[in-house]
């Protein structure tokens, strides 16, 4: 592990992933369902922890990469680079449920629209491959926001005018996008405001904007780093009394400022999430576990819901009357989706990325060989 590497964004992002995890998995266990339902708030927060993060850490790439005299070029190899991290898995995991559903479902019929990203662009995404929702988002971010900025960079030669008019193009274009949707729709916040991907840009754009006032004004930042985590945090428990709350999350101004409210806080967290360094000599259990299962997350998110799915119909149906076992399914369903996830990473995910720099006998097949002779020894 690299000295660069910063603990606390890994922290941020192991906490996502489980808030994810456990939330969706609350399914397992319908004999607490007052539990269950107040906790439902965990994969809400999960997803926008992730989303701030990903603005963060994508927005310190390009904004160190990109300058006046940047080309159509760099922003293909930044693409190309983002595409060999995230969609090999994507693709595996459309071919996992697509097996799953043609075998449970008589009616199943493919929609093409996940092929390209396009099937929550404008609408909620149903039923296939929930997830994948939030991952549309990230992609036309990862599209969008470089290009926009880019052009900015290029006109005006300054990265602050850039960034700051990307920031506030992206802000009120989804303002603007969310009081259509309300105006003219009975929108929800689950549905059509929340999942549909042209509607929720600005979640990774505070992220960007983050990272660009953490390169340029660091000292200020780590000066009131504590004060920022307070003030976040205070929005962030602003955001959840809004998200579970009945007579209020149907509101129009609910509608309108819940995901800003909540991506800010999340936001006003980084100064001091940046300021704590992982140990490379050392370290705890606890902190190699947070490492690992950070590193494994994608594969994770992927991989929990079909894991969850294959425990609800088989499993679930025997025990709906003995709450215990309930508890204990839950249980090894988030130990077999976290085995899963490592071996995903392992031997799919990692040797595909290392595929972006490298040949394929010096990436992929290499990774893959190395792997398996290292579990020979282990045993």
């Amino acid at each position: 592990m690299g000295t660069s590497r910063i603990f606390g964004l890994d922290f941020l992002r192991f906490i996502a992933i489980m808030l994810v995890v456990i939330g969706h998995g609350l399914v397992l266990v319908p004999s607490f369902r007052g539990i269950s339902e107040f906790f439902r708030i965990f994969d809400f927060l999960g997803v926008e922890f992730f989303f701030v993060l990903s603005g963060f850490l994508i927005g310190t790439i390009f904004l160190k990469t990109f300058s006046g005299r940047s080309s159509p070029k760099d922003i293909l190899y930044f693409w190309k680079r983002r595409w060999w991290r995230t969609l090999p898995n994507y693709y595996l995991f459309i071919v996992i449920n697509f097996v799953g559903f043609s075998l449970l479902k008589d009616d199943f019929v493919f929609d093409w629209r996940y092929l390209f990203f396009l099937q929550n662009l404008t609408s909620p995404n149903e039923g296939f491959f929930s997830v994948s929702w939030s991952l549309t988002v990230e992609e036309w971010f990862y599209i969008a926001i470089p290009l926009i900025f880019l052009i900015f960079l290029r006109a005006s030669k300054s990265k602050g005018f850039a960034i700051w008019s990307t920031f506030l193009l992206i802000v009120i274009a989804s303002f603007i996008g969310r009081y259509y949707y309300i105006s003219h729709f009975e929108a929800t916040w689950s549905d059509e405001i929340r999942r549909v991907a042209l509607l929720r840009l600005d979640s990774l754009i505070y992220g960007v904007t983050a990272a660009w006032l953490w390169l340029n004004n660091r000292k200020f930042l780590k000066k009131y780093k504590l004060s920022l985590f307070v003030v976040g945090t205070i929005l962030l428990g602003v955001g959840v009394a809004i998200r579970n709350s009945p007579d209020i999350n149907q509101q129009a101004w609910m509608l309108l400022f819940l995901f800003p409210i909540t991506s800010l806080g999340v936001s006003c967290w980084l100064p001091i999430l940046s300021c704590w360094s992982f140990r490379d000599e050392g370290s705890s259990q606890l902190e190699k576990w947070v490492r690992n299962i950070s590193l494994w997350s994608y594969s994770l998110y992927l991989v929990h819901v079909p894991a969850m799915e294959g425990f609800r119909i088989f499993i679930l149906p025997k025990i709906l009357d003995r709450p215990i076992l309930q508890i204990l399914t839950f249980a090894i369903w988030t130990g077999f989706a976290i085995f899963c996830s490592f071996l995903n990473y392992r031997f799919f995910e990692k040797p595909l990325t290392d595929l972006r720099d490298g040949r394929p006998d010096t990436g992929w097949i290499r990774s893959v060989l190395a792997g398996f002779s290292q579990v020979r020894r282990q045993k």
